[in-house]
């Protein structure tokens, strides 16, 4: 290539795979890539015509699978599994319009209209200035007609500014916040996936900003208005809307701090306390934020989600006190129905949707344990057994928020918070079956029949009081278990076993 790139491995298998004479580009967001030296797992291929057969030619000889997207526009993908190197799709699609240049100024952003030829030797295409917008780091529109043909492109331009560190041309903003309105018209899981990326990307809590300052973060989670100039009592400094993207970026760091940690790297300007806590816990805890509940999507995305969530439960909650201080009873749970109800709108999984909603339902557990001295296991296996499998999110998310409230947490009772914080994580990942969810000594059936007692809910709440008893070190065998089973029952027993 007269360009001297480098071209990826698997985009070199492509091309070798191109028929003689065959017309095809590299198009969109893979020359950017290219570009600019960043990884490439999707290829765009555009053609005059013949996508289909072109892809399915293309498939047959890479032994990869054919998936035909659109028979009358011409669109077809091929989801290619490299051995050792993971999935690879490449979309082929004929021209959008008569010629390759009309195609190109069809697509959305100057730096994504860029085409290089594959079947022969040739300089890179470039009708819109992409190039020099790529020099510049400017994310341009190529015109507000690209909004109209597909809203979702709103959410997508402000995305890829935040995936790169680019600035957003000051006329494509403009363009997109006229747009904004339109983007209710998207199908849920196309938004989905553009606030996914947009979650995940660099600088989130700065991207949140963004889209909100241009109206599309109000059509997308319109829980985010009401919170908006709604003042707090200290220790908050700032409106709920202001400290909830605080939130967000202090997990967003606190994350970063995680992977160094469990990457062997220095903690950089991190809190010394912190860092010193989540040391022992770095390891597992960073397996654990990379690992996916669904398609792909990690647990550390969701963690930056429940921190968006976590207070928006206050607006409809706000009351004032005689003393004029301002409270929210009970925020953490309307915030945690809230974000169940708005994750379940833009189809994200149950799955997810649960997770994201048990952290922020629980996000302020840790902080009611805050003391000068070691939590009692009795204490510890109560906020495992309420806070379930998000316990750590809880943490990390309950760190963040009083991390957001400034430098005075470094004094007074914040080394306290960090030290006990450990103490819940440190039973999670190293004592799980000794505090958190100790081996039953005695099995609910077997409590039946001891009892001599028909089953029932009573049996369930039984177990978790001989559990707890056995995390506490209170019963430690079979016959101690049977004894406090038999004793609990001769108190509680005609009322448990008639209810």
């Amino acid at each position: 290539m007269s360009e001297s790139l480098t071209l990826p491995a698997p985009l070199r298998e492509l091309v070798a795979r191109l028929p003689d004479g065959c017309e095809a580009y590299l198009v969109g967001g893979a020359v950017r890539d290219l570009l600019l030296g960043r990884p490439i797992v999707d290829l765009d291929l555009a053609v005059p015509s013949g996508a289909l057969a072109l892809a399915r030619r293309l498939a047959d000889g890479l032994g990869a699978a054919f998936v035909p997207l659109d028979d009358e526009r011409g669109v077809a993908r091929l989801v290619w599994e490299r051995d050792g190197e993971g999935r690879i799709e490449v979309d082929v699609a004929d021209f959008r319009a008569a010629g390759l240049e009309g195609d190109l100024r069809a697509r959305d952003l100057t730096i994504n209209a860029m085409a290089l030829p594959l079947a022969t030797p040739a300089a890179i295409i470039d009708p819109a200035g992409g190039r020099r917008d790529l020099e510049e780091r400017v994310v341009r529109l190529l015109s507000p007609e690209v909004l109209a043909d597909d809203p979702l492109r709103t959410l997508r331009a402000v995305r890829v500014a935040a995936q790169l560190g680019f600035r957003l041309d000051a006329t494509s903003a403009s363009w997109i916040a006229a747009a904004a309105p339109s983007l209710a018209a998207v199908a849920s899981e196309r938004v989905r996936d553009e606030l996914w990326k947009s979650i995940v990307a660099p600088e989130p809590a700065a991207t949140l900003r963004r889209l909100d300052e241009l109206g599309l973060l109000p059509v997308v989670i319109p829980e985010v208005v009401p919170a908006h100039g709604l003042a707090q009592s200290p220790p908050h400094r700032e409106d709920v809307w202001t400290h909830s993207l605080s939130v967000v970026a202090q997990a967003a760091e606190l994350v970063a701090l995680v992977e160094r940690l469990a990457a062997g790297r220095p903690a950089g300007d991190a809190d010394p306390a912190l860092a010193s806590a989540l040391a022992p816990f770095a390891a597992p805890l960073a397996v654990r934020l990379a690992q996916p509940l669904a398609a792909e999507r990690s647990a550390r995305g969701l963690l930056l989600l429940a921190a968006l969530f976590h207070d928006l439960g206050k607006p409809p909650t706000r009351s004032a006190g005689e003393d004029g201080r301002i409270h929210f009873y009970g925020h953490e749970q309307v915030g945690a129905q809230l974000a169940a109800d708005r994750l379940s709108a833009l189809r994200f999984s149950q799955a997810e949707v649960q997770h994201v909603a048990r952290v922020a339902r629980h996000h302020m557990r840790p902080l009611q344990l805050q003391r000068p001295t070691p939590l009692g296991a009795r204490a510890i296996h109560r906020f495992h057994q309420a806070t379930g499998d998000v316990a750590p999110e809880v943490c990390l998310l309950s760190l963040a928020d009083n991390l957001s409230k400034g430098p005075e947490r470094t004094r007074g009772a914040w080394p306290d918070f960090v030290a006990r914080t450990a103490e819940l994580l440190d039973a999670f990942f190293f004592r799980h079956d000794e505090v958190v969810a100790p081996p039953p000594l005695v099995r609910g059936g077997e409590l039946v029949a001891a009892l001599r007692a028909a089953p029932g809910p009573w049996v369930g709440r039984l177990l978790a009081v001989l559990a707890e008893a056995q995390a506490a070190g209170d019963v430690t065998t079979r016959d101690e278990a049977e004894a406090m089973a038999r004793a609990w029952w001769r108190e509680q027993g005609a009322a448990e076993g008639a209810s």
